[in-house]
This record gives C-alpha cells, structure tokens and sequence, in this order.
C-alpha cells in the first residue's frame, strides 16, 4: 500500500458504492454492471492495477466479495482493497469506518484513472482530483444526485469553475 501511496505504482480506482442494507440484489447488480461498463469504456484494462474502494469488503460476504473482484478482472492486473492488509497492520485493524474511508479516499486521488458512483465521496473525491490534479481521468457512471449537485456547486464557488463530469 505504500508503493500506492508513495505514486511509484501506476494504478486505477474505482468508488463502487453499494449500499446493502438499502438497495435490492437487483439494483446492486445494475451498480456494479455500470461500473463495469464505465471501466471498459474509460480504458482499464489488464495492464494495470485496480484500487476498490467499497464498503462490501467490510462485510463477511464472501460470496459477493469474489463475485465482484472475479468481474472485474478483465480490467486489472490484480484488484486490491486496504481490507487485504488489514490482518498484518495493526493500525488499519483499529480504524473504524469513517478511518477506513479516508484511507480509500487518499489512495483513490493518487490513482491514474478514477470511476466513481453516485455518491458525496465520489464527488468529493473527483473535486478534489481536479483542484490538485488536473491532468487525471475521471469519470462517473451515474449522474450525481441532488445532494452531490449541491457538493459539486460547492467546490465550484469555493476553488472557480471546474471542468464538466
């Protein structure tokens, strides 16, 4: 992880919210078939790795967990999560979930290419990018909703105009 964060790494990101207790498997699946869309429309491919951020790494399923880095591999040279290193860093294993979103959200803004979801820490994070990074890809796959337009005008008046998403 620190080779990630140190930008001696070449890699992509990837937001992929998918909030479980809200959305039906169904509406889950659509989340994550955009997402694999988007990553093959904006070039992630097999040569580089992918960072997840997500939180159903923080779940015990399983199942859903290689469901998802299985469909993704078409796209990476290997898929990684800061949950991987959470049983050999003592520090990781104590964060709670806000910690754990501000590790992933540090990691996503170093990365090559960023893919996020509709969410506040995709628009976040893609604000971000712009101001210190301009020259990064980043797009979404889903229109930001209300909340994230209000984000979004947010940084626009506080940092100037922003590039369009």
């Amino acid at each position: 992880m620190q080779e990630m964060e140190g930008n001696t790494l070449t890699f992509n990101g990837v937001h992929l919210k998918i909030e479980r207790d809200i959305l039906t498997p169904d509406q889950q699946s659509d989340i994550l078939q955009d997402v694999l869309n988007g990553m093959a429309r904006d070039g992630f491919n097999t040569s580089t790795l992918l960072y997840i951020a997500s939180g159903i790494f923080e779940d015990n399923d399983r199942l859903v967990q290689t469901k998802v880095l299985n469909k993704v591999k078409p796209f990476c040279t290997q898929a990684v999560y800061h949950n991987m290193w959470k049983s050999t860093n003592k520090v990781l294993q104590d964060f709670n979930p806000e910690q754990a979103a501000l590790v992933d959200f540090l990691v996503l803004a170093k990365s090559e290419r960023f893919l996020g979801t509709s969410s506040s820490m995709s628009m976040f994070l893609m604000n971000y990018r712009q101001f210190h990074y301009s020259d990064q890809i980043q797009t979404f796959v889903k229109p930001p909703s209300r909340l994230d337009f209000y984000t979004h005008l947010f940084f626009e008046n506080a940092f100037g105009e922003l590039p369009e998403t």
